[in-house]
């Protein structure tokens, strides 16, 4: 439909059509918004996974690492004291992860 032919409608007619295409239009642009948050929603979803799963891997390797520090300071006899410092520090560890993971 192009302007010429509203322009032979009678204004009641010419309006309504107007509206009508205004609505449509409008219903349109609404699920286009829809889509376009909803893609925005799922990339800021995926960075944040990402994110996550570095972190898990990061702080798997820290904790790993402490581990292997404590088994060499009980195999090598090391007073209860530093075993205690280690094993509340990777407890640290595992509850700062909780509670970001959580």
């Amino acid at each position: 439909m192009t302007p010429q032919h509203l322009r032979d409608f009678e204004p009641l007619r010419r309006h309504a059509t107007l509206t009508a295409v205004v609505l449509d239009t409008r219903a349109t642009l609404i699920d286009e918004l829809i889509d376009m948050h909803d893609r925005i929603m799922a990339s800021k979803e995926n960075v944040a996974r990402r994110k996550h799963a570095e972190q898990f891997q990061s702080s798997g390797k820290q904790i790993n690492e402490q581990l292997k520090v404590l088994s060499r300071l009980k195999s090598s006899g090391y007073c209860l004291f530093i075993r205690l410092v280690i094993f509340t520090s990777i407890m640290a560890l595992l509850y700062s992860f909780i509670e970001v993971s959580g």
